[in-house]
């Protein structure tokens, strides 16, 4: 109030009002006006979220607006509740597919909050939510893209960078933390629209979505009758040599939920696998564990080998490769297939031929949630689910005479991808 009574009378034309004989009405009405525009100003709506154009920091007018009005004040954790007459049960699509249909959400004015969990859940971002301290963790599409959200500090972290945000439309819940849609949309590559009267709401990626890629993979799958030959690609060869220990790659899939017994009640259901590769001893290391709410651990397997594609292991053996614990044993053409077990192998058999002419057998770990693909010369031929022992198995994939390139594709269940490549030669 004294600061626009001391803006305004440095008019020279207010001062002369101010001395004439209606002065004291005058100045009456003021303060009364500036009175009553701050308590409409305390109570009016919040302002909207930033516009299309903000950047990841949501460093827009309204913002620094809200700031200077004790956006830095301290958060408190205490879980909002709001009245059950705002909350809707909505039904969660992309494009034409259903990604849930039990989405909870808060409606706003005309704002919707949704759970940052359950919707990162439906999207398959593998972000984790934790109510009791204010905090959400993960990564979103590839693993190099970090999220991280703190309410305590109104700080998030998207793609690697540091930003701010209005705690107005992050709200910290009991079981979730909500977000508006329109701040979500700023935060990961999807719009968000919304459709109350039909509980509907619609996402559109601006980035191919996990799903979205395994969808795309399957229809490469379905119309893989369309082949064509690529000339394989000439690389240069890169030295890696082993180490005598080696900071390991560790994929841990888990999967856990309640299933209804004849009885009635209800018993948790879980299940967990892991697949650990690292150089041990100056030797390739291999271990796949799984296991269930019941057992505990159910399978482990092990193996320790190496290989040399020049075949100058062993001295005069000339050995090309070599493993020791959980292996397979080689096809027998009329005799055996091949079989697991526990054991040793050795070969000088050249890593880039096979025994038999014109076919060959691949088998390795898939973790829980994974496929593989296997492409010959850039073309698919096969694919394959992860099965219950967490292995993978192509059994007699044709090969054809010259260079055969086979690049096995792996995809996770968010999104992770990771490619090995074979090269057999057939015909000299």
């Amino acid at each position: 109030m004294v600061t626009v009574l001391a803006r305004l009378g440095t008019d020279r034309n207010f001062s002369r009002f101010v001395h004439s004989g209606g002065s004291r009405c005058a100045l009456a009405a003021l303060l009364l006006f500036a009175g009553l525009s701050a308590c409409t100003s305390a109570t009016a709506p919040l302002p909207d979220a930033p516009d299309e154009g903000a950047s990841t920091e949501f460093a827009t007018e309204a913002f620094d607006a809200a700031a200077a009005g004790g956006l830095d004040d301290p958060v408190s954790l205490e879980p909002v509740t709001r009245p059950d007459q705002e909350l809707y049960i909505l039904e969660l699509r992309l494009k034409s597919y259903i990604l849930s249909d039990g989405l909870f959400g808060y409606v706003d004015g005309s704002a919707l909050l949704l759970p940052l969990g359950d919707l990162a859940s439906a999207l398959e971002f593998p972000i984790t939510v934790t109510p009791d301290t204010g905090r959400a963790d993960g990564w979103f599409l590839s693993e190099d893209r970090i999220f991280s959200l703190d309410m305590a500090r109104r700080e998030v972290v998207i793609d690697g960078r540091r930003g701010r945000f209005d705690p107005r439309y992050v709200e910290l819940h009991a079981d979730d933390i909500f977000v508006d849609t329109r701040v979500l949309s700023r935060w990961f590559p999807v719009d968000i629209d919304f459709d109350l009267s039909n509980s509907l709401v619609k996402v559109r990626s601006r980035e191919a979505l996990p799903i979205e890629s395994r969808l795309a993979r399957e229809q490469v799958r379905a119309t893989a009758a369309g082949r064509r030959s690529v000339d394989e690609p000439q690389y240069e060869r890169v030295e890696v040599p082993y180490q005598m220990f080696g900071w390991p790659f560790i994929d841990l899939s888990t999967e856990a939920g309640y299933r209804k017994q004849a009885d009635g009640t209800e018993a948790l259901v879980s299940q967990y696998n892991g697949l650990i590769t690292a150089d041990l001893l100056k030797m390739s290391a291999s271990m796949f564990i799984a296991g269930d709410q019941d057992d505990g651990l159910t399978q482990a397997r092990l193996t320790l080998g190496r290989k040399d594609p020049d075949g100058e292991m062993l001295g005069p053996l000339n050995v090309t490769e070599f493993a020791v614990g959980d292996i397979s044993s080689p096809e027998v053409t009329l005799i055996s297939r091949s079989h697991f077990g526990r054991g040793g192998e050795i070969s000088s058999y050249p890593l880039s031929r096979r025994g038999e002419f014109n076919r060959t057998t691949l088998i390795g770990d898939l973790p829980l949630g994974w496929d593989v693909e296997l492409y010959r010369n850039e073309v698919l031929i096969d694919f394959r689910s992860a099965r219950s022992d967490g292995r993978y198995e192509f059994v007699d994939v044709p090969l054809l005479f010259g260079v055969n390139v086979l690049r096995l594709e792996f995809f996770g269940p968010q999104g992770q991808t990771r490619s090995e490549i074979r090269r057999i030669l057939v015909g000299e």
